[in-house]
């Protein structure tokens, strides 16, 4: 028996390990994305946190598949003349299940007085009416919770599977509600009544999502040398046969620094919360004077959203750091990572330096992952590291002849030993980028 160690890097796709060999013990350590640092003003910008730890055990059997989409980290704010902008969102697996826009039988609408999101994805029954009932087939690829988000003129009753998750009795809009809900994998039935017996406009607007991207940093006020706020990091996830098992959140942005900001605008900023089943980061809210932007939310199990808007020449909060999922979860401590002192620590996840006068905001490093297989089998030591042995030959007669069976001496009586097989990820399909919740 002996330690196989496999590390996996950021590489913008969602990764897979395929285990063939015998029933074997494995350890995951996984790091989310570092949140960016934030913009500059005549104040200093804010740090981003480093990405969030968490470590899991677990039992691998032949037929296993092992998923690991390891995050991106969240981009820089900047610092502009003009007002910096905010970073990108680290990216991470983003799950669009769901748009009301493509329901069958029904046509958009649109109103002026509505929110953008419901005139993005508002509809109607085709066949008109004040009552419009719809339900279709949703396909959920993994066990978890998924984002439900929703907005009606007038009231409406969502579904699954014929159970009421959803209800609200009045006009509900600007903003959108969302709801974090447990589904189990598999194909469900996703439904709603929708009434409008009293209104003169009719909208039932309903998209699921599932990301475990951060949030983008906001931008600064349109004048003066405040700086845009840093992205929240993406959250490293975790998948056993498309069960989500664990999940190291990203860390949160550092807020933009505004021209008067006195305090410490380093992430998690005091408005930094999360919400509990939602997890993706949410984005950081534009300044519309001249104080900095807000840093976005980091990704996780449940993401953090972006710092609230202040008013005048004040930098916007930071983003919290998205939670984690697993045995042993450790938070970030400013902008180290969480789990920083493991044997397994490669100096990846920190967060971003936000701009202090001497150079630009840094964007949080990418997340990392590791795993440990106690793989059984014949082993090797070449170039300082163990290496399985796939085949084993002994010299006969003037010619190699491989042995098909291997046994070793363990407590006076002799063991077959079967020849380990070398456990490699490989790029696996997977929806990849950037789909955070609105401002707050």
């Amino acid at each position: 028996m002996s330690d196989v160690v496999r590390a996996v890097g950021y590489v913008g796709g969602l990764q897979r390990l395929v285990w063939n060999g015998a029933s074997i013990q494995m350890q995951a350590y996984l790091w989310g994305g570092g949140g960016g640092g934030g913009g500059r003003n005549t104040q200093n910008g804010g740090n981003g946190t480093g990405g969030a730890y968490s470590e899991i055990g677990l039992a691998l059997d032949p037929g296993d598949i092992i998923d690991v989409a390891v995050a991106q980290g969240g981009g820089s704010g900047t610092s502009d003349t003009s007002g910096g902008s905010g970073g990108l969102a680290g990216q991470s697996l983003v799950f669009d299940l769901f748009d009301s826009r493509n329901a069958a039988g029904s046509v958009a609408v649109s109103d002026p007085r509505w929110s953008p999101f419901m005139n993005e994805h508002a509809v109607w029954s085709a066949a008109g009416g004040v009552i419009y009932n719809y339900s279709q087939t949703v396909n959920f690829p993994y066990t978890g919770y998924y984002t439900f988000t929703y907005a009606v003129d007038d009231v409406c009753t969502i579904s699954l599977d014929g159970t009421t998750i959803i209800s609200f009795a009045g006009f509900q809009d600007n903003p959108p509600v969302t709801s974090g809900i447990l589904v189990t994998a598999g194909n469900h039935t996703v439904g709603w009544t929708a009434d409008n017996s009293g209104g003169d406009v009719r909208g039932m607007a309903l998209t699921i999502t599932a990301s475990f991207s951060g949030g983008n940093g906001s931008a600064a006020g349109p004048v003066g040398l405040s700086g845009g706020g840093g992205a929240g990091g993406g959250a490293t996830v975790l998948f056993k046969n498309n069960q989500l098992i664990a999940i190291a959140g990203g860390g949160g942005g550092g807020g933009g620094s505004g021209l008067f900001f006195t305090g410490s605008p380093d992430a998690p900023g005091p408005n930094g919360v999360t919400l509990d089943g939602v997890f993706a980061g949410q984005n950081g809210q534009s300044k519309s004077l001249d104080g900095g932007g807000a840093g976005g939310g980091g990704g996780g199990y449940a993401g953090g959203q972006g710092g609230s808007v202040q008013s005048g020449d004040t930098n916007g909060l930071g983003g919290s750091a998205g939670r984690g999922l697993g045995t042993v979860i450790l938070s970030p401590n400013q902008r180290a990572p969480g789990g920083s002192g493991s044997q397994y620590y490669a100096g990846s996840s920190r967060g971003g330096s936000g701009d202090v006068g001497s150079g630009p905001a840094t964007a949080g490093q990418n997340g990392y992952a590791v795993f440990v297989l106690q793989i059984p089998g014949i082993f090797v030591r070449s170039n300082a590291v163990w290496v399985p042995v796939q085949n084993v030959y002994l010299r006969q007669n003037n010619s190699w002849q491989r042995i098909e069976n291997n046994y070793v001496r363990n407590g006076g009586s002799w063991s077959p030993v079967g020849g380990a097989s070398a456990p490699t990820f490989s790029s696996a399909p997977g929806t990849w980028g950037r789909d955070p919740r609105p401002n707050s």
